[in-house]
């Protein structure tokens, strides 16, 4: 069987003028970020021919690479500003965090898996994304330590956010992720004020279940 050879940059664009584009992203600036980054170099060797379609990308232990669509939908929804600090959890082989650091100043990745962690920032730096590091630990814990963050980014479906999450937001700080809301999947997005908390379900989008989140101490939709 002759192996397809894949043109990766006209795969780019189009992937960008018929999938993000037609899903309603309008971010000009996502888009040449999206434009730019090789999504084939974070992906599995053996799935690097499908890098660019309309589809989550299996990894190991039952994680996925999002879609290009979905994974657009929520960083244009977390407004990424080019001074933010990012926390990017759940990052797998760092394609979510590429994009991020594209926009914002700084982006600390986290991951569960170690072996994601070792693959991830070697893509990084042969990149050359000088402004991203990934770390390894429990995606429900976050990264207190290095925080607070203007933007927590959780590349999946979560039946719940973990308070604590919600207290390594700066002021005025924005976390996305997909959940369950009013009995629908929706991209949502929580905002610090203070010590309170608003929510909007701004996204129909559905996204891989990310594991790793504990029920205690939760902030419920």
């Amino acid at each position: 069987m002759i192996e397809q050879i894949i043109d990766f940059e006209v795969a780019r664009e189009a992937m960008v003028e018929c999938q993000v584009l037609p899903g309603g992203v309008r971010d000009t600036k996502l888009c040449r970020v999206l434009k730019n980054i090789p999504r084939e170099a974070y992906v599995p060797e053996k799935y690097k021919n499908l890098a660019y379609m309309d589809k989550n990308i299996p990894l190991s232990g039952g994680r996925e690479v999002l879609n290009p669509l979905v994974l657009s939908m929520l960083v244009e929804l977390a407004d990424i500003q080019p001074d933010d600090l990012v926390l990017d959890i759940g990052c797998g082989l760092g394609y979510s965090t590429a994009v991020l650091a594209s926009l914002a100043g700084t982006v600390v990745a986290l991951e569960n898996d170690p072996a994601f962690v070792e693959s991830a920032n070697t893509v990084l730096q042969n990149q050359n994304i000088d402004n991203a590091v990934v770390v390894e630990g429990d995606h429900s814990a976050g990264q207190p330590k290095q925080g607070p963050f203007n933007v927590v980014f959780i590349g999946g479906m979560v039946d719940e956010v973990p308070h604590c999450l919600l207290e390594q937001l700066d002021e005025n700080g924005r976390l996305v992720c997909v959940s369950t809301y009013e009995n629908a999947s929706r991209g949502i997005i929580i905002s610090r004020h203070g010590d309170s908390f608003s929510v909007n379900a701004a996204l129909d989008v559905t996204a891989p279940k990310m594991l790793g989140f504990e029920k205690e101490e939760q902030f419920s939709f």
